[in-house]
């Protein structure tokens, strides 16, 4: 993982409200029945509030993150099966039915994005699975584009697209939330 020394300190002290801007912590409000009843795993959890909102309605519920201190937050005492990530192409001990992630993609950077989506997400989806997230926004200062796995990765549309479409079939790109740094749910069917 390229510049980990930076994302670990980062992503383990002062991530949460910090990083949160005006993002709405259930963009997927709408598409919660997708959840019901399947092996679930998150990716970058940060401080719970996505969890919060569909442990009750998941068989089982997993989380990953780079970060040690994510991973150790009293809110994810219940959840039996975390994963610390330290490659973007890792492969779990099992497959999920869903692998959703919140304002996650623009941390990954531009070289990393291939692994994670090619390795990570093929891997540890079960046939047929779902994977459910946000695309990056767009319209932040030029100062917020990094592509350092801290600050922003500016991937377009066509970007996110060139990359999922080989592996995916996109089932759903919602564009409703656009201006409140959520950009666009993507929801996907491993082909």
């Amino acid at each position: 993982m390229r510049n980990a020394e930076a994302r670990l300190k980062h992503w383990s002290t002062g991530w949460t409200a910090k990083n949160q801007g005006d993002s709405p912590p259930t963009p997927f409000y709408k598409y919660m029945d997708f959840f019901e009843g399947k092996d679930v795993l998150e990716v970058g959890p940060g401080e719970g509030r996505q969890y919060k909102s569909v442990l009750h309605l998941a068989k089982s519920y997993a989380v990953a993150d780079i970060s040690k201190e994510v991973l150790a937050c009293p809110v994810f005492d219940a959840v039996q099966s975390k994963y610390l990530l330290k490659e973007p192409g890792q492969k779990l001990d099992t497959q999920f039915d869903l692998i959703h992630f919140w304002y996650v993609l623009h941390h990954i950077p531009s070289d990393e994005l291939e692994s994670f989506v090619n390795g990570f997400l093929l891997w540890n989806l079960k046939e047929s699975g779902i994977v459910m997230f946000n695309t990056p926004y767009l319209d932040f200062h030029r100062g917020a584009y990094a592509n350092d796995g801290v600050n922003t990765t500016k991937y377009t549309l066509d970007q996110v697209f060139r990359h999922f479409d080989p592996h995916f079939h996109c089932l759903m790109l919602d564009g409703t939330l656009y201006g409140q740094s959520n950009g666009h749910i993507y929801i996907g069917r491993k082909r």
